[in-house]
């Protein structure tokens, strides 16, 4: 497991930004990067830039690195990036790379135009990672009571790890043992305190295909 790197490193994500010459609102330049978006950016860039044809399920990098972008599914978004408004129940994803951040917890709530038909949060979680061939998901601990019990008390997978934010170090980001992630109020400002990260095939091996197999 490598990209726990990534959340040591807390100002990456505003070091990117600033690089692009991406201009946010008040609400990211002053609460998102101590938010779990610190983590999700910098994740997400070095994901996108390491797949091919990259899908995204929920519009999120668009807003932030445009030009890594491939396919993006959102029935709720209004970007001209977002290619296609499907229920992502309707598409295959077998053989395909998917992005996802911050998004499978408002699944089959209503939130954001999203349909309450078709499957919850752990549905679709389930559907990216069952499908899809290299898969970057982040889910932001707090926000949907379904999906942290499936993450924390349920879930056994080698993909999975969870990072929380440390305000006495300066907001800084860091992995922990799933125990820790579920430590409810983890300091102030927006957003959560703690996010589950699951990916498959850039900063972990994919175990279906050892790397001692020929």
């Amino acid at each position: 497991m490598g990209f726990w790197l990534y959340g040591d490193e807390h100002t990456y994500a505003d070091v990117l930004l600033a690089q692009a010459g991406v201009e946010l609102n008040p609400y990211y330049t002053k609460a998102a990067l101590i938010t779990e978006r610190r983590v999700e950016v910098s994740l997400g860039h070095t994901w996108l830039n390491s797949v091919s044809s990259p899908w995204e399920v929920g519009a999120v990098m668009p807003y932030y690195f445009p030009d890594l972008c491939g396919v993006v599914i959102d029935p709720g978004d209004e970007s001209p990036l977002v290619t296609l408004k499907n229920s992502l129940f309707d598409l295959d994803f077998k053989g395909q790379n998917v992005l996802s951040i911050s998004t499978i917890e408002h699944v089959g709530t209503g939130q954001y135009g999203l349909s309450k038909e078709g499957g919850n949060a752990v549905d679709a979680y389930k559907k990216i990672t069952d499908e899809a061939d290299k898969f970057l998901i982040t889910a932001p601990i707090g926000q949907n009571k379904t999906l942290d019990r499936f993450l924390l008390h349920e879930l056994e997978s080698p993909y999975l790890q969870f990072m929380v934010r440390l305000p006495e170090r300066d907001n800084e980001w860091v992995s922990v043992p799933k125990e820790q992630a579920a430590v409810p109020n983890r300091g102030k400002g927006r957003g959560s305190g703690a996010v589950a990260v699951i990916e498959r095939g850039v900063f972990n091996e994919d175990s279906r295909h050892p790397a001692s197999e020929g």
